[in-house]
């Protein structure tokens, strides 16, 4: 896609900054989103599906009536609910007939199948075990803004999740959520949108949890708003005292949390999460993940090879481009004590600069 194509497609596109959505074509193009994901092993465990049952029944009882959608599991097709949302029923029968094998669900809240929606919970199984070093998942999003009272609800819940599923490692915080329709003429304007805001806006995490699942299977992506870590990381750093100690020596007179459970931490970088400045990669807003990533920095993956595929025609404005590979790794290492510097983007195209509304 050329710039004039891109153009004509932005040209079409409107920004809700009252509930972070991007609309094109009188739908839901991205969404702005709290979220919280998980990465875990042993997905065909008793112990990991009685926790994924307990944790999705809980995400239903908050926000359930708002689902209207999901995946199909036998057809690959997207179906309305007939009663709202899955019934206790289901998910038990659901559990009763895991045995060994993989499993996938999907579920979210959007006016249209296709939309990017701020409500969705779903998670995957690959069945494989450890020994085939690929990771499940568990991911839920929550309205950016107006849900919880206090930041701090979402934290006590993640962290009551967190203790249920024992995660290898884990993240919270501000993401953008993608469109589900997955056509081709989406696809260059939806990078173009990614690469905007993860350069305007250091405390938005971008996620591809498919694509992490495969390369983040020894190491964490890096430090967010919330940070969850199996004592497998904590080993590596030192143990538990070691990290209560940096976590005081990290904070720079601010308190950095850590909250231990069974089996691992849920670090709390800071009161609330932040998107940052919208004015590139400074520490306004985001200083108190800039100190946990000094701490993780020992077991962040360094040569992650990214999420979007070369591209030499996706061109942003001034001829800047989108996040090529290397671009991907300087940004995941923006919170990191040395980084490399990524021009940040000013506009997408002229005209438009979407822009986070706290």
């Amino acid at each position: 896609m050329d710039y004039t194509t891109a153009k004509a497609v932005f040209d079409k596109m409107t920004f809700n900054y009252d509930d972070g959505s991007t609309i094109l074509d009188g739908l839901v193009f991205k969404k702005v989103a709290l979220a919280l994901v998980f990465y875990f092993y042993e997905d065909e465990a008793l112990r990991s599906r009685t926790a994924i049952v307990k944790i999705v029944k809980e995400y239903m009882d908050i926000l359930g009536p708002k689902l209207r959608w999901a995946i199909n599991q036998n057809s690959g097709e997207w179906k309305a609910f007939e009663n709202g949302y899955p019934t206790d029923s289901a998910l038990d029968e659901w559990l009763m007939k895991a045995g060994h094998g993989a499993w996938q669900f999907t579920c979210h809240g959007g006016q249209d199948y296709r939309e990017a929606s701020d409500i969705e919970i779903g998670g995957m199984g690959n069945g494989s075990g450890r020994l085939k070093k690929r990771l499940s998942w568990l991911y839920c999003y929550f309205p950016f803004k107006g849900y919880f009272d206090q930041e701090q609800e979402m934290a006590d819940l993640a962290h009551k999740w967190a203790e249920m599923l024992k995660p290898f490692h884990g993240y919270g915080g501000v993401t953008l959520v993608d469109s589900h329709d997955k056509g081709a003429a989406n696809q260059v304007p939806s990078v173009m949108l990614d690469s905007y805001y993860t350069c305007a806006y250091p405390g938005v995490n971008i996620n591809r949890v498919s694509i992490d699942a495969d390369v983040l299977t020894e190491e964490i992506k890096s430090a967010d708003w919330l940070t969850f870590l199996s004592d497998h990381f904590l080993e590596k750093l030192g143990g538990s005292d070691e990290m209560q100690l940096q976590l005081i020596a990290n904070s720079d007179g601010e308190r950095l949390i850590g909250q231990f459970y069974p089996g691992g931490i849920m670090i709390m970088a800071g009161p609330k999460p932040s998107v940052g400045a919208g004015t590139g990669w400074d520490d306004r807003g985001v200083k108190h993940v800039r100190h946990v990533a000094r701490i993780l920095e020992p077991i962040r993956k360094k040569d992650h090879p990214g999420y979007f595929p070369h591209r030499d025609d996706i061109i942003l404005e001034d001829g800047c481009k989108y996040l090529n590979p290397d671009q991907f790794r300087a940004w995941l290492a923006r919170f990191s004590p040395e980084y490399m510097t990524i021009k940040p983007v000013p506009e997408v195209l002229p005209g438009k600069r979407p822009r986070i509304k706290r």
